[in-house]
């Protein structure tokens, strides 16, 4: 395999990977090919280049082996089967939120979605009624519905045909 020399100043993403790789428990899969191919996908999931994941690989095979007489071309074999099974660069950290000026975001949205329901919820946006068992969210939902459509909360709260309680 490529040169297991560590170079002197390994990317970040290199490194991680390679943390990666020494904390997985590799000796728990049953077969010698089956730890190279997940040692790959890691490899893959970092967004190593091919020349980065040979060094990368180099360097765990020589702190612990993979049992296998590696080269360089069945070792890139093993990496294209992984990029056709793991997402490339699925490890890396999100980028982080960009900021924007209060200025620019009222510029951008200078009118408010529609209500749905005044002063509480706008188009878009969604609502969570969370409370105990039987103690009438849904009624509540449907007040608050018919308020919006200009229907009276009182006329909303009629009586149940089971039971003879108003609810409301």
């Amino acid at each position: 395999m490529t040169n297991n020399k560590d170079a002197d100043s390994e990317s970040p993403a290199f490194e991680d990977c390679f943390a990666d790789l020494m904390a997985l428990d590799l000796e728990g899969h049953q077969s010698k090919s089956q730890r190279l191919f997940a040692a790959c996908c890691r490899c893959v999931e970092w967004d190593l280049d091919e020349t980065k994941s040979l060094r990368c690989l180099g360097k765990y095979n020589h702190r612990r082996s993979f049992g296998l007489m590696l080269d360089d071309d069945s070792v890139r074999r093993r990496l294209r089967d992984a990029e056709a099974k793991v997402q490339r660069g699925g490890r890396l950290p999100a980028q982080p939120l960009a900021l924007l000026p209060i200025a620019d975001l009222v510029a951008n949205h200078p009118e408010l979605r529609r209500p749905v329901i005044h002063g509480l919820l706008r188009a878009g946006e969604t609502m969570n009624v969370i409370a105990s068992p039987e103690v009438g969210k849904s009624w509540l939902v449907t007040d608050l519905k018919g308020e919006q459509r200009g229907i009276s909360a009182q006329l909303l709260s009629c009586t149940s045909p089971n039971s003879g309680a108003t609810h409301g």
